[in-house]
């Protein structure tokens, strides 16, 4: 999936602001503007459900 930082990713209707994609070892983290503070691992998201815009 081909995203940047200020990319929006939508799921079912719900739309995320990229504001920070964090690096730990080999794991990878999308931290989103509605959630500060909160990372999500890229590889637990269903990118086959999202959207990017």
């Amino acid at each position: 999936m081909n995203y940047t930082i200020g990319s929006t990713l939508v799921h079912k209707g719900n739309r995320f602001t990229v504001q920070d994609i964090t690096r730990l070892d080999h794991m990878t983290f999308l931290i989103f503007e509605e959630r500060p503070g909160q990372g999500v691992r890229e590889d637990l998201i269903k990118w086959d459900e999202i959207t990017v815009e």
